[in-house]
């Protein structure tokens, strides 16, 4: 009896996450991997919880990337590994109101618009590693936006700067914004 539990479960999980990437994929329960240039086509299963997408084109989403499919507002948890872009255009989270962790990794990203965080009002969590050509007063600018009224916890290394001398140097612009 105990093959037959494990092997339905193993079958039920392969199901709901057979649909969860368009594109190649691992799943387990709750994550998706998905390695993917346009997030556009990725079809998530209800059960996802928490995307983890690599090799993102950073020239291709917009503000309608994630504002299109309605799952992409059940996502909580949001990773995404971008290649190629300079830019984190206008609203390109719009539709990722139930994110409250995002991880945005991009080494080629040299500047990013001041609303770039728009509708992210309950994310709780960003974590910018290894950005290392965005300079820290863009995004300082981004970040004194109204639309991050949750954050609680910010992460950062390696980011370009051409202003600052030390960590409290920045830390003191990042605090008063």
């Amino acid at each position: 009896m105990y093959p037959s539990v494990a092997l339905s479960l193993t079958v039920c999980i392969f199901i709901a996450c057979t649909s969860a990437c368009s594109t190649s994929r691992v799943c387990s329960k709750d994550k998706a991997n998905c390695r993917t240039r346009d997030p556009n086509g990725i079809v998530l299963s209800e059960n996802i919880s928490e995307v983890v997408l690599h090799d993102l084109s950073a020239s291709l989403p917009t503000e309608n990337t994630f504002s299109g499919n309605k799952q992409w507002s059940k996502i909580e948890t949001l990773e995404i590994w971008a290649v190629d872009g300079e830019s984190l255009g206008s609203r390109v989270f719009t539709g990722l109101s139930g994110l409250t962790y995002l991880g945005y990794h991009n080494e080629y990203m040299v500047n990013m618009v001041n609303d770039a965080f728009y509708g992210l009002d309950n994310l709780k969590e960003l974590n910018f590693p290894m950005n290392i050509r965005l300079r820290i007063s863009t995004f300082s600018s981004s970040m004194k936006s109204a639309y991050l009224p949750k954050l609680n916890k910010l992460s950062i290394t390696v980011m370009a700067s051409y202003y600052f001398t030390s960590a409290e140097d920045a830390q003191y612009v990042f605090l008063k914004a």
